[in-house]
């Protein structure tokens, strides 16, 4: 992912019905949901859902199929994944040992490392 790519992603991620957009489909990952539906659970009026579904498709976060009438927006794992690794490729002068391996973990999720636990403790964060 290039940096505009990057800045584009964070921005339409940087929005409050965006973000809870996004979550909402990252939970239903692989599959996803019609629009009607998200703008149910999310309780904005799907005219305005529309406006950032579009943003967040626009920046390559979803992508959408059309089944019979409706639109099934879900997450386009593969950029989520080139976000992460935007976000982390400069990490620790490249020593992944520190933050461990974001793009290749089977389930996605990586525990802090020690020395991360040791400061937040510190800090009683």
């Amino acid at each position: 992912m290039d940096f505009a790519s990057g800045v584009t992603a964070l921005s339409a991620l940087g929005q409050e019905t965006r973000l809870s957009v996004f979550r909402i489909l990252v939970k239903e990952s692989p599959g996803g949901l019609p629009a009607g539906i998200i703008a149910k659970l999310l309780g904005v009026n799907p005219s305005t859902l529309t406006g950032h579904l579009k943003i967040l498709t626009q920046a390559k976060l979803l992508v959408f199929t059309r089944v019979e009438q409706q639109i099934v927006y879900r997450v386009d794992i593969q950029e989520v994944r080139n976000l992460l690794h935007f976000l982390t490729k400069n990490c620790c002068n490249g020593n992944i040992d520190f933050y461990g391996d974001l793009e290749n973990s089977p389930d996605g999720r990586q525990s802090p490392p020690d020395t991360v636990i040791k400061t937040l403790q510190t800090f009683k964060m």
